[in-house]
C-alpha cells in the first residue's frame, strides 16, 4: 500500500512538473597506518614538528612506498573536518591533494566522491559554475560504475546549484531524475527532501501554488516515514509560500 501511494506521488510529479553526500570515508585503519608513519623516528623530526612540515614529510614516506590510498583517505578525512568547521578554503586545499593522489590510484569511486565534495564546497562559497562542473564529473563516474543511489544524491545537488544559477529547466530535469531514482531504489526516506527542493524552486519563481503542492507532498512522505522532525520545516515553508501567494493576489 505504501509503495502504491508513493507511485501515485511520482506520477503526480511527472504530470505537474535536500541531502548532502558529504560523508567521511570509512578509513580508520588507513588513517591509523598514516599516523604510524607520521610518528616514525628519523633525522627529520625537528623540521617535521614545524607546522604542516611534519605531515608532508610523512607524506613523502608514503609516496616512496607508492601507497597513494593512505594519503587519499587521510586528506578526505581531514577535508571532512574542515567542511564541518566552515573552513572552506582549507577544505578545498585538502580535497585537491586527495584528488591528486586518487588520480594516481585511478579509482573511479574515490574520484567521484572527491568531485562530489568539491562541488559541495564550491556551492557553499557561491562558485556555482565550478560546483556544477565537479558535481557533473561525479555523476558521470557514478553512472560508469553503477552507483544509482549516488547518482540520485548528486543529481539532487546539481538541481540545487542549477537553481542558484537561474537554470530552472535544468534544475527541474535533475531533481525529477533524482526523485525517479530514489523511488526505483525504494529510498522513500530521501524523497521528501527532493520534493521540498521542487517547492523551493517554484517559490523562487513565484509559482506559489506549485510550491505549496510540492511542500505538501514532502509532508505526506515524511508522515509515511514517521519522520516528525522534518515536518515542521516543510509546514513553515508552506506557510511562507501561502503568505507570499496571498500578497501576490492582493497586489
Amino acid at each position: 500500500m505504501k509503495k502504491i501511494i508513493l507511485l501515485l506521488l511520482v506520477c503526480l510529479l511527472v504530470e505537474k512538473g535536500h541531502c548532502n553526500e558529504f560523508r567521511a570515508s570509512e578509513v580508520e585503519n588507513n588513517v591509523s597506518n598514516y599516523n604510524t608513519l607520521l610518528n616514525t623516528e628519523d633525522d627529520s623530526n625537528t623540521l617535521a614538528d614545524q607546522g604542516q612540515g611534519r605531515e608532508f614529510l610523512a607524506g613523502g614516506k608514503v609516496l616512496k612506498s607508492g601507497n597513494y590510498k593512505i594519503l587519499t583517505d587521510y586528506y578526505l578525512k581531514e577535508s571532512h573536518k574542515l567542511y564541518g568547521q566552515g573552513n572552506y578554503d582549507s577544505c578545498i586545499f585538502y580535497l585537491q591533494y586527495s584528488l591528486m593522489y586518487a588520480e594516481e590510484l585511478q579509482d573511479s569511486e574515490y574520484l567521484s566522491k572527491i568531485y562530489n565534495n568539491l562541488g559541495l564546497v564550491y556551492k557553499e562559497i557561491g562558485e556555482y559554475r565550478l560546483s556544477v562542473e565537479y558535481l557533473d564529473n561525479s555523476y558521470q563516474l557514478k553512472k560508469l560504475y553503477g552507483d544509482e543511489e549516488g547518482q540520485a544524491n548528486t543529481l539532487n545537488n546539481i538541481g540545487l546549484v542549477q537553481m542558484e544559477l537561474g537554470n530552472y529547466a535544468q534544475s527541474v530535469h535533475s531533481l525529477k531524475h533524482s526523485l525517479q531514482l530514489k523511488f526505483k531504489l525504494n529510498k522513500y526516506d530521501r524523497m521528501a527532501s527532493t520534493l521540498s527542493n521542487f517547492g523551493v524552486l517554484f517559490q523562487r519563481i513565484e509559482e506559489y501554488e506549485k510550491a505549496i503542492y510540492f511542500y505538501s507532498k514532502a509532508v505526506q512522505i515524511e508522515e509515511l516515514n514517521q519522520n516528525e522532525t522534518a515536518i515542521p520545516n516543510y509546514l513553515l515553508n508552506i506557510g511562507l509560500a501561502k503568505k507570499n501567494w496571498a500578497r501576490l493576489i492582493w497586489l
